[in-house]
């Protein structure tokens, strides 16, 4: 199973270059992480719909890195003889209407592509108030509310599946 985030084709971050502090005080990288979130709550605030969108162009390099990770992925379970199934967790800062529709089908276009199931689980969570789904205001990862609402579309569909090589293949069965 894998889970997938808008923000999954951002590239890969390089950090060449530490000072001495960032290498050997916890102070400094404490502090320079409070700075950096000041500057970016006080800050000019970028444009994350845009970010997240011109992360999808067909140019970029980090969507064409998860593309090829995701054919790897599919090749490496193929290989495996294991199942492989995706499901999207939508970005939950605005559910209705979701700004984001045209990149999940893209990334669903691509995973289907690859002969892999894709759920997209918006629709578990499209209809609550997104501030309800957020671990805190400043931080809209999922909390437990949201990771309830996931798992109920989740567990019917990986037991369907492990049903399924249960009957099918003799895996996974008790």
């Amino acid at each position: 199973m894998l889970s997938y985030f808008i923000n999954d084709a951002e590239p890969m971050p390089t950090y060449n270059e530490t000072s001495w502090l960032d290498e050997h005080s916890a102070a400094w990288v404490v502090f320079r992480y409070r700075l950096d979130s000041l500057m970016r709550q006080f800050g000019e605030a970028p444009d994350w719909k845009r970010y997240y969108r011109e992360l999808y162009n067909d140019d970029a390099a980090g969507w064409q890195q998860t593309r090829k990770s995701l054919q790897g992925f599919a090749a490496t379970a193929r290989e495996m003889g294991v199942k492989l199934v995706v499901f999207n967790i939508p970005e939950l800062r605005e559910l209705k209407p979701y700004p984001f529709t045209d990149v999940t089908a893209k990334v669903k276009a691509d995973v289907e592509g690859l002969g892999v199931p894709f759920f997209d689980m918006l629709p578990t969570v499209e209809n609550l108030d997104p501030s309800t789904l957020w671990v805190t205001v400043p931080d809209p990862h999922p909390n437990g509310n949201a990771m309830a609402a996931f798992t109920r579309m989740m567990v019917p569909e990986l037991n369907t599946l492990l049903d399924g090589l249960c009957r099918d293949q003799g895996k996974g069965c008790k």
